[in-house]
């Protein structure tokens, strides 16, 4: 173990039910950090949403 933080990547679409089950789960588990938590899923599912409707 090097001690370097990893950065996750998100590669897949966020799907409305996902997003929405990620939501609940930074709800529940994420109280102090729920807010970063959010705006990394709510920018992710808004890409996604873009994504989509660019490929239409």
């Amino acid at each position: 173990m090097t001690g370097k933080r990893k950065n996750i990547q998100f590669n897949f679409l966020l799907t409305e039910d996902l997003y929405e089950k990620l939501e609940e789960i930074a709800d529940q588990n994420y109280s102090d950090k729920s807010t970063t938590l959010r705006q990394l899923i709510s920018k992710k599912y808004s890409e996604s949403c873009k994504n989509k409707n660019e490929e239409k």
